[in-house]
């Protein structure tokens, strides 16, 4: 409600101050146009020095999403500015006529396309701002899952049985070796903490997607008081390699942090411990995970079936690495599928924002298509017309939204993502998707600039002419 009062208010008052002489001419609502146009580049910069004076403070949430409101404001205030400009200058500077003719009419009809254009604009960027944020998303946990399922089974156990299940896996012939994994959630102040523990085999090793770390890391995690720590626990208790913590009961204080690794599936802050050290602290507590690493991977269904007879376990209990990671795909798709609707649902909107406001502009200049008509102008070249005219307002608004949305994308990833969840993503810029958009949206335009000349006509000129005097 708010918005629409905002971005409907000031023309409304303008049309109210007009004297309705000057209301009836149309280069008068050109000039009016300029001049908004050129305050909303004013207020424009303004906003965008206050957005890179924010960026400059301490990063938080918040400032976050105060940077995005900022720039978004900015572009979409400044860019009925450069459009009227671009139309301005080439109704000037070409030398055929019938362009120069075109540009100054697209100039002239920005004073009842400009919202719209803006709105068309924000919808595009913000597509496509959600298109390079979701796929640089999936293609990071495609990649972490990748790397942290090193082994080919993976069973949950109880505690009691554990042991026997280890040896009986290490006893098969497909089994080259079994790897053992301790998780318990220790309340703390600060939330819930999860404290894992790991081997020191190289295929362990391997599984761990580092971020910074101390020379020789792994060295110090398995020989002395030391610990890993998750993406998310560095960002948001500000630790970093080389730091002493205390992690209260049972584990302690006067931990040394050698490491710190991203981990994308994890609510909140965990830690890895050495197997010795977690035994040494947590000895008889805690949930146990064995992963088997399989001589020969196709014949992991085979290992499962005799383990699942053997040891009647639930389904629930043991998978195998595909399985794992198929579904943690599914779900991520899914779960990301409505952002996709919904930004095509927003342009979609936008593009009919547009096309009402077309509507509305030709029939407020019937008797100009009228004139147009009556001196040979053909029905054909004017549906062309008004569909070229939104396809190069559609190409300008792209040109704009496309590296707004990048930087979109990079601000919510940077900032937004990074203090809320404390996760860290590299930037995936996904070329296809925005031509796909971008076509698909100049196509509807087109569409959209076309039919409303399209219905004005289908009458004669003559007629026209008549029933718009």
């Amino acid at each position: 409600m708010s918005g629409a009062v905002i971005s409907c208010g000031w023309p409304l008052i303008r049309l109210l101050k007009t004297q309705p002489i000057r209301l009836s001419a149309r280069l008068s609502l050109m000039r009016f146009t300029g001049a908004e146009f050129t305050w909303q580049a004013f207020l424009a910069c303004g906003l965008c020095v206050a957005a890179v004076a924010i960026y400059q403070a301490p990063k938080s949430q918040n400032s976050g999403y105060a940077i995005i409101v900022l720039m978004l404001l900015s572009v979409a205030l400044i860019t009925p500015f450069i459009t009227w400009k671009i139309f301005t200058l080439f109704s000037y500077s070409l030398r055929w006529v019938k362009l120069r003719w075109f540009f100054a009419d697209a100039a002239a009809s920005m004073s009842y396309r400009g919202v719209a254009n803006m709105a068309f604009m924000l919808a595009m960027a913000a597509n496509m701002g959600v298109e390079t944020m979701v796929g640089s998303f999936r293609d990071t946990t495609d990649r972490w899952l990748t790397q942290r399922l090193a082994a080919d089974i993976y069973v949950y156990p109880t505690n009691n049985n554990a042991n026997r299940m280890s040896r009986w896996l290490e006893e098969q012939p497909e089994v080259e070796r079994v790897w053992w994994r301790w998780e318990e959630e220790i309340p703390t102040e600060s939330g819930l903490m999860q404290v894992v523990s790991t081997g020191n085999s190289v295929g362990e090793m391997d599984a761990l997607t580092v971020k910074i770390a101390v020379p020789n890391y792994w060295y110090h995690l398995h020989h002395s008081r030391s610990i890993m720590i998750s993406e998310s626990m560095a960002l948001k208790r500000d630790l970093r390699p080389g730091d002493y913590v205390d992690l209260g009961a049972p584990l302690g204080g006067n931990w040394h942090i050698v490491g710190v690794y991203y981990d994308y599936g994890n609510p909140y802050h965990q830690v890895l411990l050495s197997e010795n050290r977690w035994l040494a602290n947590l000895a008889g507590s805690g949930d146990v995970a064995l992963g088997a690493v399989l001589k020969d991977k196709t014949q992991s269904l085979f290992v499962e079936q005799r383990l699942q007879s053997r040891f009647r376990l639930s389904s629930e209990r043991i998978y195998d690495n595909t399985s794992i990671h198929n579904k943690a795909m599914t779900t991520f798709d899914r779960t990301f599928a409505i952002a996709d609707t919904l930004g095509n649902i927003t342009l979609v909107i936008a593009v009919f924002g547009i096309f009402f406001a077309t509507i509305a502009g030709e029939i407020t200049r019937q008797r100009h298509t009228s004139l147009l008509r009556c001196l040979g102008v053909s029905g054909r070249e004017l549906v062309m017309i008004g569909g070229l005219q939104l396809l190069v307002f559609g190409l300008i608004s792209a040109a704009i939204a496309m590296p707004l949305g990048v930087a979109l994308a990079q601000l919510i990833v940077d900032i937004v993502i990074k203090q809320s969840f404390g996760w860290s993503l590299e930037l995936q810029i996904v070329p296809w998707q925005y031509l796909g958009t971008c076509l698909w949206s100049l196509a509807a335009l087109v569409i959209a600039g076309a039919l409303p000349v399209l219905k004005l006509i289908r009458n004669s000129p003559i007629h026209s002419l008549r029933d718009a005097l």
